[in-house]
């Protein structure tokens, strides 16, 4: 908004549209301004509100900062410009932010496409670590911070360093630094409340949000408290595939252009089992000729490396989550030259879902029980992708979950600020951070009767494929047997401590030294528990075969897929009462005794990380004139000292012992910033550091285990890896057009050494030193169908620090006001372009994010439109399941609208509001390697928030 004289704007306006008028002759940028300057001269001040003050004072930061940073302000206390902290961040040049799959929502943040954990999160200039583990069935590492659990109502201002300076914390390529609101941000009294309901497309329900904000300042103190909650109401509808892979069919040895040596994941039968119709007789051999003559059309080559999905599945996941948090921010200032601050937050988050797959089987299809799939009529593409096909003698089954998941988070902030001398100021803070996450999820699977005569016919459309029995899998009298149940928890507890001093002398003429220390410990510990081996027996025998049907009922939602892209094959399938089975089956004293596991069930090992961390710099900041220039230089070098224990299970020859390891290492992270003002409106920066970041803990852990029930993929952790160094240079130019308005451009380039990435190997489960009983028993029968543990092949996935990789960049930013045009119409654009010298391939980035909002607001009204594109990314390098494919996420674009009006409520100002986000539907989608290949595919749908807001 913007409070005015409308004869003064008219005058200003004129003078704005003369000034333009003037440079498109020739005048020259400072002329015309000078000319704007003086027709506005008698102008009554122009006090600027609402989103337009948010962008004004970034400007302003991003103009007086030494080192490349942006900024994102609260246009007050209680409104920040996006529901979420990270979808506000996203708007920053460079900035990335993850996605929860399942709701759309953002939660991490990446700068400069490196991913999360190189982005170093503080709050209030302090670290901080939140056991949170990336949204609904995640898995993350634990040195990324999921930004979901603090909600943008009691936030004031995010500020993204993208060059580092030496006093501030080491431990990422970028640095983030999240403030909350404090009371002497707005002296006075003065009460914030707001309310507002979300509709969510797929869910087709409404959830509460509400915040209420209280602040008072007297003389020397203020205070501040701050209470937000809201419950998330979650559904989502997609596709998964755990990968796509071949059969394993030899090749005839005369057919040279024939090859199969990769993937190879199941089997075909190799002989028609009973009751697979389709015209088949039964006990018939299916050698490789018999199979191509069922498949007419294709060679031997294309039909053994013909691909399908390893388990064709629909995804159901229905279900809320709470959030609460309280921050309480104290200050007292004795004296102008005193100031100490306490902030506290608390926050508590509990989610309750239920998540249901039902999968086609391929991966372990063929068994002595099942006697394989009979594949017919297939037809493949260039790229050997079945497109269409009938797979007689197929079996399916459901994968039932329940959810319950529990995070509590405490952050403790205390800090002071003096100035000892008219030179000489102390700066102190010290923190403690305590966060434990716990989720329980068992699962409970049933399977259609094996060489029952189901037949699926397969369609892949390139969306996703459509998977279409030819019987009516959401009977419960189908016939359906056991397959198996899992209690399989995990708990995750983070501590932080530290505390840092900063002392600073300024000289005369500008010009100061500033030096200080640093100590930061963080603890980090994963805890798995699994009984279920015990459990799975006790289940089968309280719910015998002939019980089974009593305990199925018909699901998910009646419009289950509505809003899914692509064709499914069904929409309605079994699912079992999971209260009444765990009831039947006393699930509640076999998950209360559930003993220590090496790993959970998305193969997150057990183990302790500790690190202790001590850093001293040393800061100079000076301003040089050079001619008629004044280069102002931010000088420094930070030492870092770092002492690592590293503390796992590792299982030796079928013993399992806890492995603990120590690592010390230290670094010199030397840092310059320049900047310098060529004219009034012209800055130019340049930057070179140094930077240091850890390695992600959930790969430092020892160890090795399974993810998925076949045995055939395994994750090993390596506690030897290194840190990563980065060489940074980066240089600069903004030209600031007046007001909010600027236009920007960087470029950088960052050559980091030692980078982590995934490698797959193929080693014999002997190799692996397991003991082979340890395995449930659909582990073993599939290491049997592999033909033994002497023989089968495991993918092992292991981290290893490989080549340096050099990374450049460009980003462009601009900001403009439209007000010569229209007054209150504006717009803020940015473009950063990404290259790893292997098309993003060894980074795993996004080679190009766009980002752009229009606005437009008056003293009523005011509207927003943004759109938000990333490129496609290589989101896994290959080897994928054994075969020489990446995945990769696609690009993607996002549409989001916030619209508000103030009114006059109750005799208070206050203000409707308006917000849809992903307006379009766009999905979360990744390949297996090829477009039609769907690794995964989920549609969040567009979500809808009203709400009302006002300040007392």
């Amino acid at each position: 908004m913007v409070r005015h004289n409308p004869r003064v704007m008219r005058a200003t306006r004129l003078a704005l549209m003369s000034a333009t008028i003037l440079a498109g002759f020739g005048y020259g940028v400072a002329q015309a301004q000078s000319t704007a300057t003086s027709a506005s001269a008698d102008v009554t001040e122009v006090v600027i509100t609402g989103y337009r003050k948010s962008l004004q004072d970034a400007t302003r930061a991003k103009r007086n900062s030494v080192n490349f940073s942006d900024s994102i302000f609260a246009q007050d206390i209680g409104k920040f410009p996006d529901l979420n902290l990270a979808e506000s961040l996203q708007r920053v040049p460079g900035v990335q932010i993850s996605r929860n799959g399942y709701t759309g929502e953002g939660t991490q943040v990446n700068v400069r496409g490196l991913g999360p954990s190189f982005t170093k999160i503080v709050l209030n200039n302090a670290g901080v670590a939140v056991a949170s583990d990336g949204g609904i069935d995640g898995g993350a590492s634990n040195r990324e911070v999921d930004l979901d659990l603090f909600p943008s109502e009691l936030f004031t201002r995010l500020t993204v360093s993208k060059t580092p300076t030496a006093s501030q914390l080491e431990g990422g390529m970028s640095l983030v630094n999240l403030q909350n609101a404090r009371p002497f941000d707005n002296k006075g009294q003065h009460l914030t409340v707001s309310a507002s309901a979300s509709y969510g497309e797929a869910s087709g329900d409404f959830s509460p949000r509400g915040a209420v904000t209280f602040s008072k300042t007297w003389d020397k103190w203020g205070v501040l408290v701050g209470l937000a909650g809201s419950r998330q109401r979650t559904r989502s509808d997609g596709f998964d595939s755990v990968g796509w892979s071949n059969a394993n069919l030899a090749c005839p040895t005369t057919d040279t252009a024939c090859s199969n040596a990769q993937g190879n994941n199941f089997s075909f039968a190799t002989v028609v089992p009973a009751n697979a119709g389709n015209g088949l007789t039964t006990g018939a051999t299916l050698d490789l000729n018999a199979l191509l003559a069922l498949n007419p059309g294709l060679t031997a080559n294309q039909l053994t490396n013909a691909m399908i999905p390893r388990l064709g599945r629909l995804n159901y996941v229905d279900g809320h989550r709470d959030r609460l948090t309280l921050i309480t921010a104290v200050e007292y200032r004795p004296t102008d030259d005193l100031r100490f601050a306490l902030d506290i937050m608390a926050a508590s988050a509990k989610g309750d879902y239920d998540r249901s797959s039902f999968n086609w089987f391929v991966r372990n299809s063929s068994t002595a029980a099942t006697g394989g799939m009979v594949p017919i009529n297939l037809k493949v593409d260039a790229n050997n992708v079945v497109t269409s096909g009938t797979f007689a003698n197929s079996a399916m089954f459901v994968e039932a979950r329940k959810f319950d998941e529990r995070l509590d988070f405490v952050n403790v902030n205390p800090s002071l600020s003096w100035q000892i001398t008219p030179k000489l100021r102390l700066d102190a803070a010290a923190n403690y951070t305590h966060s434990v996450f716990f989720r329980e999820a068992p699962s409970f699977l049933f399977n259609t009767p094996f060489n029952s005569g189901l037949t699926i016919q397969y369609t892949n459309d390139g969306i996703i494929p459509t998977i279409k029995p030819n019987k009516n899998i959401a009977d419960p009298s189908l016939g359906w047997t056991w397959n198996r149940v899992n209690i399989q928890n995990v708990k995750r507890s983070t501590y932080t401590a530290g505390a840092h001093a900063d002392m600073t002398y300024d000289f005369e003429g500008g010009s100061s030294l500033k030096f200080g220390a640093a100590y930061d410990e963080a603890d980090r510990k994963i805890t798995a528990f699994d009984n279920s081996a015990n459990y799975q027996t006790a289940a089968f025998a309280a719910v015998p075969q002939s019980a089974i049907a009593s305990y199925l009922g018909v699901g998910p939602a009646s419009d289950f897929t509505h809003i899914l892209d692509g064709t499914p094959g069904f929409t309605q399938y079994i699912l079992p009462d999971l209260n009444k089975l765990k009831a039947a089956t006393n699930y509640a004293a076999f998950n209360n005794g559930a003993p220590f596991a090496n790993s959970s069930a998305l193969g997150t090992p057990s183990g302790v990380i500790n690190e202790k961390n001590k850093g001293l710099y040393i800061e100079y900041n000076t301003q040089i004139p050079v001619g008629d220039l004044v280069f102002k230089v931010n000088a420094g070098v930070r030492r870092a000292v770092t002492d690592q224990t590293v503390t796992g299970p590792v299982t030796i020859n079928g013993v399992r012992r806890f492995v603990t390891m120590e690592t010390n290492y230290s670094a010199n992270l030397p840092s310059l910033n320049v900047t310098t003002m060529v004219t009034d409106k012209l800055q130019l920066r340049a930057a070179a550091s140094k930077t240091l970041t850890r390695a992600n803990p959930n790969n430092l852990l020892p160890g090795l285990s399974f993810s998925d029930p076949s045995a055939q993929t395994a994750s090993a952790g390596n506690p030897s890896l290194q840190p990563y160094y980065s060489e940074n240079l980066d240089f600069g130019a903004e030209y600031y057009t007046g007001g909010l308005g600027y236009v920007s451009v960087a470029v950088f380039k960052k050559t980091v050494n030692g980078y982590t990435v995934v490698k797959q190997s193929t080693r014999k489960f002997t190799d692996l030193g397991i003991d082979f009983s340890s395995l449930t028993a659909q582990q073993q029968q599939a290491i049997n169908d592999r033909g033994g543990p002497a023989t089968a092949d495991v993918f092992v996935n292991q981290p290893v620090n490989v080549n340096t990789i050099n990374l450049t960049g460009i980003e462009l930013g601009w900001v403009q006001p439209l007000d010569f045009i229209v007054d209150g119409l504006g717009f803020s654009a940015n473009y950063t372009h990404l290259d790893d010298e292997n098309d993003g391939a060894s980074a795993q980035l996004s080679p190009q994010t766009v980002n752009a909002t229009a606005y437009y607001e008056n003293d009523l009204f005011s509207v927003r439109a943004s759109y938000v594109w990333f490129d496609e990314r290589i989101a896994a390098g290959a080897p994928q399941n054994g075969l020489m494919l990446p995945l990769i996420a696609t690009d993607r674009g996002q549409v989001d609208l916030s619209a508000s009006y103030n009114a006059n409520w109750f005799g208070q100002k206050g203000q409707l509001t308006f917000e849809a986000t992903n307006i379009t539907n766009e999905p979360f989608r990744t390949n297996f390697g090829y477009a039609n290949a769907a690794y995964s595919h989920f549609n969040p749908g567009a979500t809808y928030h009203f709400g009302w807001r006002s300040k007392f």
